[in-house]
């Protein structure tokens, strides 16, 4: 009797069992189809979310255009090419006599008045010039600052306090430059000395 009773004790738990097995599957599955879901929500949720409509997006950064400065003064065809000359002199390690003779034309040629400097005069300014400027820095702005200056001073019959203004602001370009002081000064000497026989050219 025990035996039978035991018999089917084991019988109903077996069945129980086999009928708890699915649903325990059932039950597991559900829960890791759960589990996943939130994980994605979890990385859905971590993503930037959008901007609301209507929104004002941030200020991107304006590329601003350089700049640029003004250009100088244009130079005249005689004044560029007196320029030209200038920075030849001053690049050479020793001045030829083709490049002071060069230097010479320039001069000339930017002397473009009425009343034109002496032969003379206008080859001193040149031998001057040269040693003045060899192996100086003069640059491109340096360069058409003296060129200015030099036609100008060929080229206009000025007062006396007119000549040494411009004659001091040659010697301040030269001396910027590197030349030396003695040198800038005859350089100014003579143009002092083109500028009175200009005058004196201009009032006979």
């Amino acid at each position: 009797m025990k035996a039978l009773v035991c018999a089917l004790l084991i019988i109903a738990i077996a069945v129980a069992v086999v009928h708890a097995g699915p649903e325990h599957l059932i039950k597991q599955r559900a829960k890791d189809v759960r589990d996943q879901n939130n994980e994605r929500q979890g990385a859905t949720s971590s993503a930037p979310s959008p901007a609301p409509s209507g929104s004002t997006p941030p200020p991107q950064p304006v590329n601003t255009p350089p700049v640029s400065r003004p250009a100088g003064p244009a130079l005249s065809p005689q004044a560029s090419q007196l320029a030209q000359s200038l920075g030849n002199l001053s690049a050479a390690a020793a001045v030829s006599e083709e490049q002071r003779e060069q230097l010479v034309q320039s001069l000339v040629q930017a002397a473009r008045g009425e009343v034109k400097p002496s032969e003379g005069k206008v080859k001193k300014l040149a031998g001057d010039l040269a040693r003045a400027v060899e192996g100086t820095d003069l640059n491109t702005s340096r360069r058409s600052t003296l060129a200015s200056q030099l036609e100008h001073a060929l080229n206009e019959s000025l007062g006396a306090t007119e000549m040494e203004a411009l004659a001091s602001q040659v010697q301040e370009t030269l001396r910027g430059a590197g030349a030396g002081k003695v040198d800038a000064t005859i350089v100014a000497n003579d143009l002092k000395s083109i500028i009175a026989e200009l005058r004196r050219g201009a009032k006979n």
